[in-house]
């Protein structure tokens, strides 16, 4: 019996979906969309001519000395040997705790905040944990 309702509950709540979407989505009462009307634009204006240049004159180049000779390049150096990572310790088959349970880590350690600097704060409250 109480699927019945569930269904039926799920079925009415398609049924006004479905109504809503249609009277959201209804253009049947709309105007007609609006012709535009297509205008070209003007066309630029053609650029005007540049002033006619002189015609450049031609100098004649210097010859330039060549050098006698040229220095020797140095050898190329050897390659060095590629140096090879350390491998990596093998892992543990069991996984270790980072943090150790003594029988400190259930006391108070308010005392460590009277230090004068942070550092020390650290220090003293790391017995604790």
């Amino acid at each position: 019996m109480n699927t019945v309702k569930v269904l039926v509950a799920i079925a009415l709540l398609a049924v006004i979906g479905a109504g809503a979407w249609y009277f959201y989505f209804d253009e049947s009462n709309a105007p007609p969309p609006k012709k535009v009307a297509f205008t070209p634009r003007p066309a630029p204006p053609a650029p005007k001519p540049a002033a006619p240049q002189p015609p450049a004159t031609v100098q004649p180049v210097a010859a330039t000395p060549k050098p006698a000779a040229e220095a020797p390049k140095p050898a190329p150096e050897a390659q060095k040997p590629v140096v090879e990572a350390p491998k990596p310790a093998p892992v543990a088959s069991a996984p270790k705790s980072r943090t150790k349970f003594t029988q400190r880590r259930f006391e108070d350690a308010r005392h460590c905040l009277e230090k004068s600097t942070n550092t020390e704060v650290i220090k003293c409250a790391e017995a604790y944990l």
